[in-house]
């Protein structure tokens, strides 16, 4: 099956126009957290606000699969300020 990883932001949203092959929707989920995962990471790292909200998840058709948010891959303590922070 071919899945669509589009990144949700603060301000804007990108969508995946290539799409990844793979074999069922739970392996989808999966490359979605670990995608969420390198952007926190990356914002950390560089020092800069994450505008991330989530991964959204959509097959060939454009059908919703899922999310995977931002504050599904960071510790609790965190989490009420990034929740904060994308709402602002």
């Amino acid at each position: 099956m071919k899945f669509f990883f589009h990144i949700e932001r603060k301000f804007d949203y990108i969508e995946d126009e290539v799409g990844t092959e793979l074999p069922n929707v739970p392996s989808a989920h999966t490359v979605a957290l670990r995608s969420v995962r390198e952007l926190v990471v990356e914002a950390i790292k560089s020092d800069r606000q994450l505008n991330l909200k989530s991964i959204v998840i959509t097959d060939t058709s454009g059908t919703f699969i899922g999310k995977a948010y931002a504050t599904d891959v960071v510790p609790c303590d965190l989490k009420h300020q990034i929740c904060w922070a994308a709402l602002e």
